[in-house]
């Protein structure tokens, strides 16, 4: 939870650890992680479908 903390900080002047549905949602999202109901992606898998998002993205374009 550190790294999160950090993030969040760093981009917000409020203090969202303050803010209970910031914290309710960190809460659930990290509960259907655990329980498995949701995947995490590696990073090589985030970066795979990024790069094929955006590969789609520019065929739309054209």
């Amino acid at each position: 939870m550190s790294v999160a903390r950090a993030i969040a900080e760093k981009q917000h002047d409020d203090d969202l650890w303050e803010n209970k549905d910031f914290i309710a949602e960190l809460d659930r999202r990290t509960a259907e992680f655990e329980t498995g109901k949701v995947k995490g992606l590696s990073f090589d898998e985030l970066t795979t479908r990024t790069k094929q998002a955006y590969k789609n993205r520019k065929r739309k374009k054209l």
